[in-house]
């Protein structure tokens, strides 16, 4: 009997649900970022910048899609200085999801303990190029396993590995 492997999240097809934002392709103003996602009544929109390419442009509308599915939460000209504070927490928070969904932790955990098998360093680097990521979410991938390492108090899986820090 075949086993049957769980596909890894592809934020692209996200677009086809009913409620998905809509994508635009601009340059973006100095200072915004490479995407943004912002609503303007009903309607949900994510801006990508044209210069974003294959995985850092999935990780960004990744990124922007968690925004979508957690409603939204963004800093804004005019908030008071203590929001800054809130939209960082969303932001790690954000980040970690797509870590989770782009680089199942289980898959990432056998893949470290291989590398680690032979001798070699699972470093961001070589994660992002493992599983086709960008490099932020590689390291943002490689910081759950730790903390999942360090909750479960297992055997030292990311220190096997050559990490004994989160990266």
């Amino acid at each position: 009997m075949a086993s049957c492997v769980p596909m890894r999240w592809n934020p692209q097809a996200e677009l086809d649900e009913p409620d998905s934002p809509t994508v635009l392709v601009r340059v973006l103003p100095e200072g915004a970022g490479r995407a943004v996602y912002w609503r303007r009544g009903a309607r949900a929109f994510v801006v990508l910048d044209p210069s974003l390419e294959g995985c850092e442009r999935a990780a960004a509308l990744g990124h922007e899609l968690i925004h979508h599915e957690r409603g939204g939460l963004c800093d804004d000209v005019g908030m008071p200085a203590a929001w800054g504070a809130v939209v960082a927490r969303e932001e790690r928070a954000v980040n970690r999801e797509v870590a989770r969904r782009m680089v199942p932790v289980d898959e990432l955990e056998e893949f470290v303990v291989g590398m680690a098998d032979l001798g070699l360093s699972a470093g961001p680097g070589e994660v992002a190029e493992q599983f086709d990521v960008a490099q932020w979410v590689a390291e943002v991938a490689l910081e759950l396993l730790l903390d999942r390492d360090r909750r479960e108090d297992r055997s030292g899986v990311a220190e096997r590995a050559g990490h004994p820090q989160a990266v």
